[in-house]
């Protein structure tokens, strides 16, 4: 449900979508898309409300690193040249009656602490 409505927000934005749960040796992408001439990289994180909401908290150093080498991986494959970036989607899940869903796209995402050398 969360990858469904992360699809529809990047559609919706412009964005091409490239390939979803594109799987490598080193791991996983949950959708690679692009726009323009940029290509991104986009993990999509579903939690409920009660559970943790800033971003640097979906993801951690060792995800990071999976996600990095994946996107290496991929853009080796296809003899990528150009441009990219990392986005994180959040999709969180309302309590309530009607159970609202609510999603937030943080562009370029690189937090204090995620570097080569940590």
């Amino acid at each position: 449900m969360g990858e469904e409505l992360a699809l529809r927000h990047l559609r919706g934005k412009g964005y091409e979508i490239v390939r979803v749960n594109q799987r490598v040796q080193r791991g996983e992408i949950d959708i690679i898309c692009r726009k323009g001439g940029l290509l991104v990289f986009v993990e999509v994180r579903t939690r409920s409300e009660s559970e943790s909401a800033l971003p640097d908290d979906f993801i951690d150093r060792k995800k990071l690193q999976r996600w990095t080498n994946a996107a290496l991986q991929y853009m080796e494959e296809v003899h990528w040249q150009g441009e990219y970036r990392f986005d994180l989607i959040t999709v969180t899940r309302q309590r309530g009656f009607h159970r609202r869903l609510s999603l937030r796209h943080y562009e370029d995402v690189w937090f204090p602490g995620w570097d080569e050398n940590s």
